[in-house]
C-alpha cells in the first residue's frame, strides 16, 4: 500500500474516532443500572451520563432530565465534561492541521515544512486520545468501585455503559500510529534526502547524508590539489 493510501487511511480513522467520541460525549450510557441475581426483575433501567439522566420503563418508554445545576454534580463528572469537550474540540483542530499537512492538499507547498505540519497533526491526535482516555478511566475506576463496595446499596450498583466502550474505541483510533507512517517515510524523503520508501531512522539517514556529503567535499578538494600545480608543489616540500 503506497504512502498516501496510508495517509487517507489514517485520516479516516482519526475522523471515524473523532466521532466516536462526540457519540461517547454525547451519550446517556456512562453507567447503567446493574441487575443482580434478586434485583433482575425490574421495572425500569435507569442511565446516567455526563448530561443527562434516563429512565427506561420495562414498556420501552424513555424519559430524560438533563442536569441542571453545574454545581451540584459530582467532581469526576465536571472533570469527565471538561476534558472530554476538550479532547473534541482538539481533535478537530488536529484535522485541520492534518490535512493542511497532508499530500493530496496544496495548503503548505511541498517541503520540511508540509511534513511538520502533518507531523503536528499526528502528535496533536494522539493527545486528544490520552486526554480522552482520562476521564473514560476515572469514571470506570469509580463505578467498578462503587459496584463491589459492600456499604453501597443494591439498587444504586451500576455497571459500565456503552458510552465508557465507545470512547474507549474512539481513543484507540486517535491514538493509532497507523497515520503516522506515511508521514514519517515523508519526512525522511523531505528532511533526510533518502528515498519515501526507505526504513532507516531520520537521525540515520540525516548521518548518512552528512557523510556522505563530507566526503564528495573532501574528494573535491583533494582534485582541485592535484589539479592546481602550485598548491601541489606546497605540498610536496611539507
Amino acid at each position: 500500500m503506497g504512502s498516501a493510501a496510508l495517509e487517507i487511511l489514517g485520516l479516516v480513522l482519526c475522523l471515524v474516532g473523532w466521532v466516536g467520541l462526540i457519540l461517547a460525549c454525547g451519550l446517556p450510557m456512562w453507567q447503567v443500572t446493574a441487575f443482580l441475581d434478586h434485583n433482575i426483575v425490574t421495572a425500569q433501567t435507569t442511565w446516567k451520563g455526563l448530561w443527562m439522566s434516563c429512565v427506561v420503563q420495562s414498556t420501552g418508554h424513555m424519559q430524560c432530565k438533563v442536569y441542571e445545576s453545574v454545581l451540584a454534580l459530582s467532581a469526576e463528572v465536571q472533570a469527565a465534561r471538561a476534558l472530554t469537550v476538550g479532547a473534541v474540540l482538539l481533535a478537530l483542530v488536529a484535522l485541520f492541521v492534518t490535512l493542511t499537512g497532508a499530500q493530496c492538499t496544496t495548503c503548505v507547498a511541498p517541503g520540511p515544512v508540509k511534513a511538520r505540519v502533518a507531523l503536528t497533526g499526528g502528535a496533536l491526535f494522539a493527545l486528544c486520545g490520552l486526554l480522552a482516555l482520562v476521564p473514560l478511566c476515572w469514571f470506570a475506576n469509580i463505578v467498578v468501585r462503587e459496584f463491589y463496595d459492600p456499604a453501597v446499596p443494591v439498587s444504586q450498583k451500576y455497571e459500565l455503559g456503552a458510552a465508557l466502550y465507545i470512547g474507549w474505541a474512539a481513543s484507540a483510533l486517535l491514538m493509532d500510529k497507523a497515520s503516522e507512517q506515511p508521514l514519517y517515510g515523508k519526512l525522511k524523503a523531505m528532511v533526510g534526502g533518502v528515498q519515501e520508501g526507505d526504513t532507516t531512522p531520520i537521525w540515520q539517514a540525516e548521518s548518512s547524508s552528512s557523510s556522505n556529503w563530507w566526503a564528495a567535499a573532501v574528494a573535491a578538494h583533494r582534485n582541485k590539489v592535484a589539479l592546481d600545480p602550485k598548491k601541489t608543489q606546497s605540498a610536496c616540500k611539507y
